[in-house]
């Protein structure tokens, strides 16, 4: 009886390893910090310049959904990757969204 509770409990709610510790969340409810891995079934944890993201960052591309503070975005990249300093060429413009935009476009 026992194994069937933990089976439909881990089946509802996702594990997260932490400094040894297990910590579970449920499907619907993602911690701030992590993207769910489709492939492996566990919250993993999101760039260190995202606030959230969508999946796990590659070389090129932080994939974040949403920067940490005092981390922006630029507004002519495609790419998901948050900035601490503002880039060579760019401004950063606080009223609309806290976006570094280019100068002069």
């Amino acid at each position: 009886m026992k194994l069937k509770i933990w089976i439909e409990f881990y089946v509802k709610n996702i594990i997260i390893k932490k400094n040894n510790n297990l910590n579970c969340y449920n499907n619907n409810n993602k911690p701030i910090g992590y993207y769910f891995d489709n492939i492996e079934k566990i919250f993993k944890k999101c760039h260190k310049n995202c606030k959230n993201c969508f999946s796990a960052p590659t070389d090129s591309n932080n994939k974040c959904s949403e920067c940490k503070e005092n981390y922006y975005k630029k507004d002519d990249e495609l790419e998901d990757n948050c900035y601490l300093e503002q880039p060579d060429g760019y401004k950063l413009k606080k009223f609309n969204n806290n976006i570094f935009y280019l100068l002069n476009a």
